[in-house]
Parts: C-alpha cells; structure tokens; sequence
C-alpha cells in the first residue's frame, strides 16, 4: 500500500498544477486475496490459542528447577508472545493506524463469549457488521483512503 501522505500530495500537485482532482488507488484483487489470506490465518491462530488448556500449576521439582536456573517451558505462552509482537509490528508498519486497530477489534472482540458476532462501533456511532474478513478489508479500504 502507497502511505496515504503521498496519495494526498499527488492528487493535491495535480489539483495545483493542472486543476483536476484525481483519486489514487493502490488496492487491487491481488491486495485484497492477500489481506483476506492474512485476517483468515490471523484468526485461526487466535482461535487456536484461545483454545488451549492453561498450563498446569508448577509442582515442586519445577520449582527447584527454576530456582536453580534451568529455564522450565510449560507451555508455548513465551514464544506465542514473541510471535504476536511480530504480527503486531508487521501489521503496524503495513497499514495506517485505523486500520490495524479495527483488525485488532476483528481478532480479538468481533465474537462474543456466545459465539455471536458484535458490530463494530465507528467513530460516528455506526454500527457495522463484519461477517467475513473480505467485509473487513472494504471497510478498512475506506479507512485507509479516508486518512489521506
């Protein structure tokens, strides 16, 4: 995605230079397929995650063996939070701050503790249903344009 500052300057140069509004998009079937694949695996692995039994109370023996500094690996809970800081900052640096925080919501809030899905509350009060990740990039399409 072109960063949305230079979408603006382009299309104001040519408004200065030539009197005409023109709109830049840089959002093609290829980008969509690929935001769409994201969310999906996103989503997956949240789900996966969430599903996964907690780990066990440390006995004794696990105590001893951290204490004697012997790192002790219960679960995948360290390296799961590694690998979300890295989707984290993958997907600050690919798309505006709107955008990331509204796929954030799809991840993590869009489904309730009954399994239904809640509206996305905009920031005029809308209420907008995401039932599918191709619904979120068409809203996140207009955010990205919108914060030009």
């Amino acid at each position: 995605m072109i960063n949305p500052q230079y979408i603006k300057n382009i299309s104001l140069m040519f408004q200065n230079l030539y009197g005409v509004d023109v709109e830049i998009e840089d959002f093609n079937d290829e980008d969509k397929d690929s935001f769409v694949t994201l969310i999906n695996s996103l989503d997956a692995a949240v789900d996966i995650e969430v599903s996964l039994p907690l780990p066990a109370e440390p006995t004794e023996k696990d105590i001893e063996k951290m204490v004697n500094g012997n790192k002790l690996v219960k679960d995948l809970s360290d390296l799961s939070s590694y690998l979300w800081g890295v989707v984290d900052f993958l997907i600050e640096k690919m798309f505006t701050p709107k955008v990331k925080e509204l796929i954030e919501w799809y991840l993590y809030e869009r489904i309730d503790e009954w399994g239904e899905v809640v509206p996305y509350i905009d920031e005029e009060g809308e209420e907008i249903i995401f039932n599918t990740p191709d619904d979120l990039y068409y809203y996140s399409r207009s955010l990205y344009f919108s914060d030009k």
